[in-house]
């Protein structure tokens, strides 16, 4: 019998060759950290790599590939009718802010530049008593799946989180003068 890789494994595949070709080739960016989990008690995958523009390390990616049970099963067993198949892609940036008052709503005005309407931003900031400033953690989160067919997608969305990268460390920047 032969092996047909499911979807979450060809599209994991496919972004983690796009962003390790950012780091290795084009030394774009510079990756931080990697996960590759399943969490057997829900039978789930969940794949993340984060990383960060060259000598700018205080502002991080996180791009996260997920996929349930029913995605699996969905797509293994062929099921009419069920929600359309595929996996869950979710963007992240993590930042410190000092005076987030000020500056969440630039970050908010630059992002939805970028990327538009379609994906919802949202901006979570936690504080750490003893320490100065919060931490800005910044979602971009897509209301559809992606699959197979969005594969050849992924450097044109991979560009729209560099663009993202860049304008956070320039209001980072601008902010700390």
């Amino acid at each position: 019998m032969l092996y047909d890789p499911t979807i979450f494994e060809n599209v994991k595949v496919a972004l983690e060759n796009e962003i390790y070709d950012l780091d290795n080739l084009s030394q774009a960016v510079v990756i931080q950290g990697r996960q590759d989990l399943m969490d057997l008690a829900v039978l789930s995958r969940r794949f993340m790599l984060a990383f960060a523009l060259p000598q700018h390390f205080g502002i991080t990616a996180e791009v996260e590939l997920s996929s349930s049970l029913h995605d699996l099963a969905g797509e293994l067993l062929q099921l009419a009718g069920t929600e359309p198949i595929g996996c869950r892609l979710d963007i992240r940036f993590r930042m410190k802010l000092r005076e987030p008052e000020a500056v969440c709503a630039q970050i908010s005005s630059v992002l939805s530049g970028i990327w538009g309407p379609e994906p919802r931003i949202a901006q979570h900031l936690t504080y750490t008593f003893g320490t100065e400033g919060y931490l800005n953690r910044i979602d971009v989160t897509f209301d559809r799946k992606i699959g197979e067919e969005q594969m050849d997608d992924l450097a044109e969305l991979l560009d729209y989180v560099l663009r993202s990268l860049r304008a956070l460390h320039e209001l980072d920047t601008q902010n700390e003068q």
